[in-house]
């Protein structure tokens, strides 16, 4: 969401990296965009078979599972005061998803929604009980991207971007890696405007945010966006 990866986050570090940096979430907060991070609910679903959970039932949390990859708590320029009101749980402890699936059916979504995941959905874990990481995280999209595609907000110009990224970390970082650094991570777009295919191009991440910054037609590009180009998809 900034352009960076720095050594605090590939450690999982959370709160600890907060940074003064820009970040799409204030470039849409100066844009006059809204915007959410949806965080799913519910410890029932969150087992890792080590007896942790990876629930968030609060808003902004700063302690537990959704303290790495969560980024609004990582900016000084997202204040506490809103993070309270944008990163918010997106359900309940027996419904994970259930919030966001009924503002989806209303249309009453955001401009920007971003969707984690509990530590079973998004396929970092083997959890009970389908105890296979990959099944995990299709089931959860063959559940939610139908909902987001027929809400009323989504439209004919609606863009589902779905990041997989836990598949490897290509030893952190180091300068042999460049911008390859974090290892490989697979994306795809779903959207009316998108032409179906495949595309071999070599893109990063920073391409993914990019794009999205393009998209929205926000700027500067932030950080290493601003060093590749964007997703190389076909647009109708």
């Amino acid at each position: 969401m900034s352009g960076q990866f720095t050594r605090c986050e590939q450690q999982d570090g959370g709160y600890a990296c907060r940074d003064d940096v820009d970040n799409l979430f204030h470039q849409l907060d100066g844009a006059r965009m809204s915007w959410n991070v949806w965080l799913e609910s519910g410890a029932a679903k969150c087992d890792t078979g080590s007896g942790g959970t990876c629930a968030s039932n609060d808003p902004c949390p700063l302690t537990g599972f959704y303290t790495t990859g969560n980024p609004p708590i990582d900016f000084t320029d997202i204040s506490y005061g809103e993070c309270l009101a944008n990163d918010v749980p997106a359900g309940t402890p027996d419904d994970g998803m259930a919030t966001f699936n009924s503002d989806l059916a209303s249309g009453n979504v955001a401009d920007f929604n971003f969707v984690i995941p509990n530590g079973c959905d998004d396929g970092e874990a083997n959890c009970k009980p389908v105890n296979n990481r990959y099944t995990q995280f299709d089931d959860f999209l063959a559940q939610e991207v139908p909902l987001i595609e027929s809400s009323p907000a989504f439209g004919k110009d609606g863009v589902i971007v779905v990041l997989y990224d836990e598949d490897e970390r290509m030893g952190g970082l180091a300068a042999k890696n460049g911008l390859g650094s974090g290892g490989h991570t697979a994306c795809a777009l779903i959207s009316p405007l998108v032409q179906p295919g495949e595309y071999a191009d070599t893109t990063y991440s920073y391409s993914v945010l990019r794009t999205i910054q393009d998209g929205f037609g926000v700027g500067p590009y932030l950080g290493s966006a601003g060093q590749v180009a964007r997703l190389p998809v076909v647009w109708k």
